[in-house]
């Protein structure tokens, strides 16, 4: 134990007289600060080093991050799959624009929808990745008691109530989504 503090000991003395005899013979001009920089780093490498000697236990750098590697992201030998990737980034993508959409009607229109399917552009390489084209909602009737729908003889099947018509057009006009491609279930 003696001998390894008195080594380090000398180690950061012999550090210490190195960046003395440099500072001399530096010229005091605009790279003066850099060179300081350096000479520190090399300061603290020279005190660290010794420390973690001292309480080294074995432990190899290289097979701890091949290790952490492996745990979170696969074994390493195997090659990285970029369709599995994109599939997983569009998923996402999906799943955050159908948490909008819903958090987004529920908060301009105070009304309870949930997004069942939506279908994007998946193609990466075109100008239009993540354009919406269309969209299927539903109405959310987990905090809300189903009103009992009017029954009217003779009325036409393709009459849409004044909801449905709110929804598509905000979903028209804030989204860009074409009103025929919106369908909402009652």
């Amino acid at each position: 134990m003696i001998d390894f503090l008195s080594s380090w000991i000398k180690i950061i003395l012999s550090v210490y007289i190195f960046i003395a005899l440099v500072e001399i013979l530096l010229p005091s001009n605009k790279f003066k600060k850099y060179v300081k920089f350096v000479l520190g780093f090399i300061v603290l490498v020279a005190i660290l080093t010794p420390v973690f000697k001292f309480f080294d236990k074995g432990i190899n750098v290289e097979n701890t991050v091949s290790e952490y590697y492996n745990k979170y992201y696969g074994d390493a030998s195997k090659s990285f799959n970029l369709e599995v990737y994109n599939r997983q980034l569009v998923d996402e993508f999906k799943n955050n624009l159908k948490k909008r959409i819903e958090n987004d009607i529920r908060q301009k229109l105070n009304k309870e929808f949930t997004v069942e399917d939506i279908k994007i552009n998946e193609d990466m390489n075109s100008l239009g990745f993540g354009k919406i084209e269309s969209i299927t909602l539903s109405k959310n009737y987990s905090k809300i008691i189903k009103p009992v729908e009017k029954v009217t003889i003779g009325r036409d099947l393709k009459e849409e109530d004044y909801e449905t018509i709110l929804i598509k057009k905000y979903l028209h006009e804030n989204l860009g989504i074409r009103q025929e491609n919106i369908r909402v279930i009652k």
